[in-house]
């Protein structure tokens, strides 16, 4: 077995540098382990010798548009499961939209952003919970954008296919309404209904370089267990974007240990990190 290459303290700083610079994360001395595991593979891939030959092509004009990001892709993380911190799921089906259809009974339409929806799960969840609300309500029409940094994450959830261990997080009339059981070559994977996939459409987006959306503004936004990872102008920035981004009085979904980082002049805290829009 060939062993890493190693990562000098310089070549290390530099990294980091790269990785700030384009993505805004918070890289930690801790994690210089993590990158030595996850980049050595593609330095291999690529015939280099180590991390200096790998932070010249990082460097060259012919190849860091690629090749930076393939980088982010393997230095990001994609933890995530169907209907994960299910309490913001029942916060959606039991208060909010009950709420918003009393507060406003000639609504016409509902837009969600999964903002860091990586392989497409929280999307997927998010639609399975708005398609069983337009039973009763199919004078909504909804749709949800689902963003992501990671490239190839991207590519996965655009088809809506998943392994069927996933299924255990989906309840199973949901699951058996809105997937199809993979036969033949999909033996053992689960796929999305076209009624489902077309909810949502899925986009690069950079949170730490934010450009104009498509689409918007939202009543709602889920970024969960994405802010801790970035430093803490990213942050402050990145949740300017969000209140920018939602309608008046919309909510704002972060992960279990995340909070709005003394934003309270923007957003005031329902319970259960979820977070209304001050205006």
């Amino acid at each position: 077995m060939t062993s890493p290459p190693l990562l000098s303290d310089q070549e290390f700083e530099d990294l980091k540098e790269v990785i700030v610079r384009t993505a805004g994360l918070k890289i930690s001395d801790f994690k210089r382990s993590l990158l030595i595991s996850r980049l050595s593979p593609r330095i291999k891939e690529l015939g280099l010798t180590g991390f200096t030959e790998y932070l010249n092509l990082l460097k060259s004009p012919a190849h860091k548009k690629v090749e930076v990001g393939k980088l982010i892709n393997r230095i990001t993380t994609k933890e995530t499961r169907f209907f994960r911190e299910n309490h913001h799921f029942e916060f959606l089906e039991k208060t909010y939209l009950p709420l918003i259809v009393r507060s406003n009974p000639s609504l016409k339409k509902l837009s969600f952003w999964s903002a860091g929806s990586a392989t497409g799960e929280e999307a997927y969840s998010l639609a399975m919970v708005l398609s069983e609300f337009r039973k009763d309500h199919p004078w909504i029409q909804v749709r949800i954008m689902a963003t992501d940094i990671d490239s190839e994450s991207l590519e996965k959830a655009i088809t809506g296919l998943f392994p069927e261990s996933a299924a255990i997080h989906i309840p199973p009339a949901l699951l058996k309404k809105y997937f199809l059981k993979g036969v033949k070559e999909q033996n053992g994977w689960i796929k999305a209904r076209s009624s489902l996939r077309e909810l949502i459409t899925f986009k690069y987006y950079n949170l730490h370089k934010p450009g104009s959306l498509s689409w918007g503004p939202f009543d709602g936004i889920f970024c969960r267990n994405v802010l801790i990872y970035f430093l803490p102008d990213t942050r402050e920035a990145i949740l300017k974007v969000f209140y920018q981004n939602l309608v008046s009085q919309g909510f704002l979904i972060l992960g279990h240990s995340e909070h709005i980082f003394d934003k309270e002049d923007l957003f005031r805290p329902l319970g259960n990190t979820i977070y209304q829009k001050i205006s």
